[in-house]
């Protein structure tokens, strides 16, 4: 169970007591809400127990949250308390709106670079190293095909659906994808190889980043949602931003990121261009898995706790079927996506 006794979570802050609690827009993994009392103001982030166990999630985000602000990051909410035994994370509340539902321009997204680069320049500080692995991380190029086996075999044996489109999750589960992803492994495969990724050429990320992470305020973006956040390749911090169906901005400016990214990273790693490229490809099939999450039933339960609402559930997983197709034909198309 998860507790809606505000005032306990937050007491150990000196917080006076809770006169409102407000629902944030949530995410796909979490419960958000921004609680008030006096003139105070915090976000509360409830996480959904794995087996009633304290979720990773929450670790990372913690763990990432407060590394970052003692580094002296301050475009990010500050961790204030962490609570695994209610599974809670108490941070800082941050005015203003969600930079997605504004216009995102040239500007934003060279913030956007700088603040990644921030994120490398940290890494190089005490105590990086005992970070974890950002949720997925693959710096081999193996070690991201098996990741993805997986995703696919999981479907295959844990899918769910309802009658009415039965057919067409097989028809991806085991045609479209297997095709896609032989396609981009094997070419990948043959201009890569194995190598493991140097600790030099790796860096710092979200993870899960971008402008549907993020909040305009009165003096900047900030970013927020850390729950996936370690070392990472910057192919996938690339590639992702290229390709994430979470965020609706302009080809151009997805290509900027990219080129932005490249220019900025390259020093590190001079074949990131080149894995960037081929890695794009496989990260895309990797989305479509992720977007037919909703068909396995425990993913599902996590996504119907951060929704709180299980209404148009058919409707709903039609809407993921669709856009897993749409992200199998950004497999073929990412080269041009990102400008490469």
């Amino acid at each position: 169970m998860f507790s809606t006794d505000w005032d306990s979570i937050v007491r150990p802050l000196g917080f006076p007591p809770v006169e409102r609690a407000d629902r944030l827009v949530a995410g796909r993994n979490s419960r958000v809400h921004r609680l008030e009392g006096g003139n105070r103001r915090v976000v509360v982030k409830q996480y959904f127990l794995e087996g009633g166990e304290p979720s990773a999630r929450q670790r990372r985000e913690y763990r990432g949250l407060r590394f970052l602000w003692e580094s002296g990051v301050r475009a990010i909410p500050e961790p204030l308390w962490n609570d695994f035994e209610q599974g809670a994370l108490v941070l800082s509340f941050i005015e203003g709106a969600p930079a997605a539902t504004t216009s995102i321009s040239l500007t934003d997204i060279d913030v956007a670079t700088d603040f990644l680069v921030a994120l490398r320049e940290t890494a190089q500080r005490p105590g990086a190293l005992d970070l974890d692995d950002a949720t997925d991380a693959a710096f081999r190029l193996g070690d991201l095909t098996k990741g993805i086996e997986r995703r696919v075999n999981r479907l295959v044996r844990e899918g769910q659906t309802p009658e009415t489109l039965a057919a067409a999750l097989r028809d991806l589960v085991e045609r479209a994808l297997p095709a896609a992803f032989t396609a981009a492994s094997h070419h990948a495969r043959a201009l890569l190889g194995d190598q493991t990724l140097g600790v030099e050429a790796r860096t710092l990320s979200p993870s899960d980043f971008g402008f549907h992470n993020a909040i305009r305020t009165r003096t900047g973006l900030a970013f927020v949602d850390f729950e996936h956040f370690g070392w990472d390749d910057p192919a996938k911090t690339i590639a992702d931003f290229v390709l994430h169906p979470g965020m609706e901005i302009e080809a151009n400016l997805r290509a900027a990121f990219a080129t932005g990214m490249l220019d900025r990273f390259s020093v590190f790693d001079p074949r990131l261009t080149e894995r960037t490229r081929l890695l794009g490809p496989l990260y895309a099939v990797k989305w479509a898995t992720i977007l037919l999450n909703e068909f396995i039933p425990a993913a599902a339960a996590r996504r119907s706790f951060a929704r709180a609402d299980t209404s148009g559930d058919e409707s709903r997983l039609l809407d993921q079927i669709d856009k897993a197709r749409e992200m199998l034909a950004r497999a073929d198309a990412f080269q041009a996506l990102a400008g490469l």
